[in-house]
């Protein structure tokens, strides 16, 4: 079967989206651009402009993005937010030097060490074993990792995480420019917050110096959509981000995705208060009425103490006695409901605008129905933190290192050559150059559909 025939096929289980692309099936994309999509599938020329160098009308949509975000330099993004990171890490640093990087990064970060050839000294956000979830990172364990390790050049955290949990950027900001170094924040799931009060502060308007948004998970925009947005008066200069890019992202860009991206900007400008405060609002009471029946549990009713975006829906089913792995089978197979996500606790379900009243509702009573139903228990395992990392060599001297694949339960001791990560939510299970204890074994064996590693040939 072709990939159209399969992707059909699965359209047509009439499924409900809770998942990412932020346009839900594309209910949020602009009519206009489904009705002319293909028309706008050009190139380069004097009337459409260039990327690489814009001039005309991608310049002007580049500015209306600046506006909306509250950026001194907005860029569009057509590789999603890897790429944007990529760029940010090659334009704020140089080859060897020292960049301090939360523990629970996205995998294209890792990446940006490899291409930069960086040395990175790691800061582990806090990990509730009850929850079962990373909590922010805090300025004061920035502070530390700064009083340890004073030549490093700046920093890049995740804010918010997968399970729209925020750091203290403001804290970290402050923290990071009274010792003249810089901040890059990872937003990629908090591109609406610029467009609703109640929900967390932007990376940028805390103090970011660069902050990276993936358009295409939280706003009504097409896969690959991204952002990268230079702060006001950023330690890292535009230009050199602007140079970086030309390193990263495709001479022929889609103009179907950045079209996809000046229309997500101007829908949010116009729509996007009123459309998120019904978002807001209903959420809401999804989990008042659900709290009710007492068998379902939020993560931000568990003393979270960290500001988390409201429109990231986390649902604890350990009361069912079923995992959140099983239950994301069980609302797929029997509401046609497709979550985001899932780990041995809860299952992550993104709204974004685009998610009608009736869906929200529609799975407000899912879950109510499930509150008030038996299930057969299965055992979850509870979840875990990512290991400690111990560095024997720098990623990009690993990564082009002589290397042999052997089986993941063999690995324990050796030196890994690769990245490996379990996506979603994406985080860096394995670095290269990193010594892989039992712990990282044991957390592949158990979360990874991978059977082997690439490791350091001795």
């Amino acid at each position: 079967m072709s990939l159209y025939h399969e992707l059909k096929k699965f359209h047509q289980k009439d499924q409900v989206s809770f998942h990412i692309p932020g346009h839900k099936n594309g209910k949020g994309l602009s009519e206009r651009l489904k009705r002319d999509g293909f028309l706008l599938d050009v190139t380069e020329f004097s009337e459409t402009d260039d990327l690489q160098n814009p001039t005309g009308i991608l310049r002007q949509a580049q500015l209306r993005a600046a506006r909306a975000f509250g950026a001194g330099t907005s860029f569009y993004l057509t590789n999603g937010s890897s790429g944007g990171l990529h760029a940010a890490v090659l334009a704020a640093c140089k080859a060897g030097d020292q960049i301090l990087v939360d523990r629970s990064c996205h995998q294209a970060v890792i990446a940006a060490l490899v291409l930069a050839g960086l040395r990175p000294v790691f800061v582990y956000p806090g990990f509730d074993p009850e929850l079962g979830v990373y909590t922010g990172i805090t300025a004061a364990m920035v502070k530390s990792a700064i009083d340890e390790n004073p030549d490093i050049t700046g920093a890049v955290i995740t804010s918010p995480t997968y399970y729209g949990i925020c750091s203290d950027i403001w804290g970290i900001a402050m923290c990071l420019h009274n010792s003249g170094k810089f901040l890059i924040v990872d937003e990629a799931h908090g591109a609406h917050f610029a467009f609703h009060e109640e929900l967390p502060a932007t990376a940028l308007s805390l103090g970011a110096d660069i902050c990276v948004q993936s358009a295409h998970k939280t706003l009504p925009a097409l896969g690959q959509t991204a952002f990268l947005h230079v702060g006001r008066g950023s330690l890292i200069d535009r230009d050199a981000v602007a140079q970086a890019l030309r390193l990263v992202r495709s001479t022929s860009p889609s103009y179907l995705l950045m079209t996809s991206l000046d229309e997500a900007v101007m829908y949010m400008e116009r729509h996007g208060v009123r459309e998120l405060d019904r978002c807001i609002r209903q959420t809401a009471e999804l989990k008042a009425t659900v709290r009710k029946y007492g068998v379902l549990e939020f993560l931000d009713s568990k003393g979270l103490n960290c500001p988390q975006d409201a429109l990231r829906l986390v649902v604890d089913f350990r009361k069912t006695g079923v995992s959140g792995y099983c239950m994301q089978r069980l609302l797929q197979e029997t509401f046609h409901i497709y979550p985001e996500m899932a780990d041995a606790f809860h299952v992550v379900f993104v709204i974004t605008t685009a998610n009608t009243r009736q869906e929200i509702e529609f799975l407000k009573q899912a879950l109510i129905r499930i509150s008030r139903t038996r299930l057969d228990s299965v055992p979850a395992l509870a979840p875990e933190p990512l290991s400690k990392v111990v560095m024997t060599m720098e990623p990009k001297a690993a990564w082009n290192a002589q290397k042999k694949r052997i089986p993941i339960r063999d690995a324990s001791g050796e030196v890994s050559a690769g990245i490996v990560s379990v996506c979603p939510p994406g985080a860096a299970v394995l670095i290269p150059g990193q010594k892989i204890d039992p712990a990282a074994v044991s957390y592949l064996l158990r979360h990874s559909e991978e059977e082997s590693v690439e490791i350091i040939k001795r």
